[in-house]
């Protein structure tokens, strides 16, 4: 039985006080956790999130681009993936980087240039020099650059009121190089153009990271394609430090690829002409046969700028493969010299620094079909009349134009390779060879069904593999007619198929082993 005092409390204390007490003394240690931790996150992660709330609403465009500009200083690389696939990248913006033993100064247009290009001011007479690596100046100084000592040149004869940009990117492509002046014309406003190409201007353009550096995973003129890339320098994935023959003429696809770059050229020689501008054509010479075909194909899309064959006579830097200053100056002279002879400047030749005699200044070559056949059927004899995967040679990786990738980086020539949505190679057409038989091996993945292969021999399809479903995986043979009519001393071999699969952590897309292509007689 419970008693119920009705005596009143002593005073001073008051009921609750007991219990307030013992809630302070359980809950305050834990209460002032909790505090300490809500101010120590408040005061962690403001400066963050003011940060990033005051770049989204109060940068201003400046802003963001010196923002820009300390970030990407700070990363080795030196390239910016821009949103034109056939002009693919610049360099980056207003960055002092050491690339190649040289100091690389760019400016607001993302070209190798101490200086901003601008709106041509009135009364300049302006050239523009126009390529790849051999324009940036790669591994030289900029003051080195043949483009950089015809403006000395010119300046020095009294020709005060001429201005030489160089436009030109390592790594650029000719289909690169002339989309990006195509569509920045009007605001280059070039009064000549000088072009340099090279050998290895007709394959596709580099993908970039995020970190600017240079991938042959991709190429941003051909994204659907994925891995599928062909390049000059392929035989490098596989540790064979030679090229291939993509720019030998030999099949569809290199054919294809030089209509491709002087469709681009002649386009960018019509929009100078509209303009009252105009273009001198040079190609550096590389190889013969590379000269005649550019002949071959200038003379096919009806170009009319005249065209110069140079060369710098290996006159390189000690730790790089690009000219030294002796070298550029040879390009520049004879740039100048070829000029001068057409009476596009008042400069008398007399005066410009002496032409190499190894030179000449015929301005309009035709070309020799005779000696493209013969070199043609020389290089082939570099390519194999068949391919074995599991045991590759130097030789049989020279016919790889692109698109297949080593499946191991520790036995690059030791296992089948891995084609991609496009692969190509060459073979040397074997006399009476009536079929291709391809061998490839489809891995049981299920992404990669329902899965189908198509064949294209010279550029025409000759054959497919379908598979309905994963059961069907493993190794399928394709045996692809040569097509009637076809010639020349080496045939183009072209598999292109929409399946794929990729990793997590190295996004090629692969998709089937190249286990066996070989020509047979029935």
């Amino acid at each position: 039985m419970t008693e119920i005092s009705n005596q009143p409390t002593p005073a001073g204390r008051p009921p609750w006080l007991f219990p307030l007490l013992a809630v302070l003394l359980l809950a305050g240690p834990f209460g002032l956790l909790v505090w300490w931790a809500a101010v120590w996150m408040t005061e962690a992660r403001r400066p963050e999130a003011d940060l990033l709330r005051f770049a989204i609403e109060e940068m201003t465009e400046g802003d963001k681009a010196e923002f820009y500009r300390r970030l990407a200083q700070e990363v080795p690389h030196l390239r910016q993936a821009v949103p034109e696939p056939r002009v693919g990248y610049t360099l980056q913006q207003n960055v002092t980087k050491r690339v190649r033993g040289a100091e690389i100064r760019t400016n607001g247009a993302g070209m190798r240039s101490s200086v901003e290009y601008r709106a041509k001011a009135p009364g300049v007479f302006r050239i523009v020099c126009l390529g790849d690596s051999m324009v940036m100046g790669t591994g030289a100084p900029e003051a080195d650059r043949w483009g950089d000592q015809i403006a000395e040149i010119l300046h020095g004869l009294g020709q005060a009121n001429v201005e030489v940009l160089s436009c030109g990117v390592d790594g650029w492509t000719a289909v690169n190089a002339a989309a990006y002046l195509t569509s920045r014309l009007s605001e280059y406003d070039p009064d000549l153009v000088l072009v340099m190409m090279l050998g290895n201007d007709i394959s596709d353009g580099y993908g970039v990271r995020g970190d600017g550096q240079s991938t042959s995973a991709f190429s941003p003129q051909h994204r659907a394609l994925g891995s599928g890339v062909m390049m000059s320098n392929w035989p490098n994935q596989f540790g064979v430090l030679e090229h291939n023959l993509l720019n030998a003429g030999l099949g569809e696809e290199s054919r294809r690829r030089y209509e491709e770059v002087f469709a681009g050229w002649r386009r960018l020689e019509q929009l100078l002409a509209e303009r009252d501008a105009r273009m001198l054509f040079g190609v550096l010479d590389s190889h013969p046969l590379f000269v005649e075909l550019c002949k071959a194909y200038r003379e096919q899309v009806g170009m009319d700028s005249p065209m110069i064959v140079t060369s710098f006579f290996g006159k390189r830097l000690p730790h790089d493969p690009h000219p030294n200053r002796e070298g550029h100056g040879i390009l520049a002279s004879h740039y100048l010299h070829a000029i001068a002879a057409l009476d596009w400047l008042p400069v008398d030749r007399a005066r410009l620094p002496v032409l190499h005699d190894g030179l000449e200044l015929a301005a309009t070559p035709a070309p020799d079909w005779g000696r493209v056949g013969a070199l043609q059927r020389q290089l082939a004899f570099r390519v194999p009349e068949a391919i074995d995967g599991a045991t590759l040679e130097p030789a049989e990786v020279r016919a790889f134009l692109g698109g297949i990738y080593p499946a191991k980086l520790d036995d690059r020539l030791g296992s089948p390779p891995y084609g991609t949505p496009k692969a190509a190679l060459l073979l040397r057409r074997r006399d009476g060879a009536r079929a291709v038989q391809v061998t490839v091996e489809v891995p049981a993945r299920v992404e990669l069904f329902p899965f189908e292969l198509a064949v294209h021999l010279d550029g025409v399809p000759s054959a497919t593999l379908q598979l309905v479903s994963v059961r069907d995986a493993g190794e399928h043979r394709i045996t692809a007619p040569i097509p009637t009519g076809t010639a020349g001393p080496a045939l183009d071999v072209m598999l292109r198929t929409d399946s794929y699969w990729t990793s997590i952590q190295a996004p090629k897309m692969f998709s089937y082993r190249l286990l066996d292509v070989r020509q047979v007689t029935h």
